[in-house]
């Protein structure tokens, strides 16, 4: 596996998308998007792995993030604010959860000690195999 010089002056889909959308994000809040974009996206991308247009992982751990606030911590995620996030490729607007700052702590944890380990795995398996070697070096360089 070699790994691929950065392209200058051009940004990934999915590093375009989180530059295009982190200004809605509510002031005191975050998004899965930007946290995905540091823990996960910009990583691979660093060691060579481009995530494709089509794979949207940020839904895949907003949606066990959700689901384990509410159930795990009793938290109405309903009542989180939404934003206004756009694709550059013309499909429709969606209205994802902006979580509170004080949750910023939680969700990377979550995300390390859950997502990682337990969905990561099959989520690339499934939908882009060709990133597994790429995942095995993030997931080695997290557990070094």
């Amino acid at each position: 596996m070699t790994k691929e010089p950065p392209r200058k002056g051009i940004n990934s889909y999915h590093i375009t998308r989180y530059l295009a959308n982190q200004g809605g994000v509510p002031v005191g809040h975050f998004s899965v998007l930007t946290e995905m974009t540091f823990l996960l996206i910009a990583p691979l991308e660093e060691l060579g792995y481009e995530l494709p247009e089509r794979l949207w992982p940020d839904i895949s751990s907003g949606s066990m993030f959700a689901r384990h606030l509410r159930e795990e911590c009793g938290i109405d995620t309903d009542r989180m604010p939404t934003f206004v996030q756009s694709f550059q490729d013309g499909r429709k607007p969606v209205q994802p959860k902006a979580y509170p700052e004080r949750l910023l702590a939680d969700f990377r944890s979550y995300f390390r000690e859950v997502w990682l380990p337990t969905r990561a795995w099959a989520y690339f398996e499934e939908k882009d195999p060709t990133a597994l070697p790429y995942l095995k070096q993030l997931l080695d360089r997290l557990a070094a």
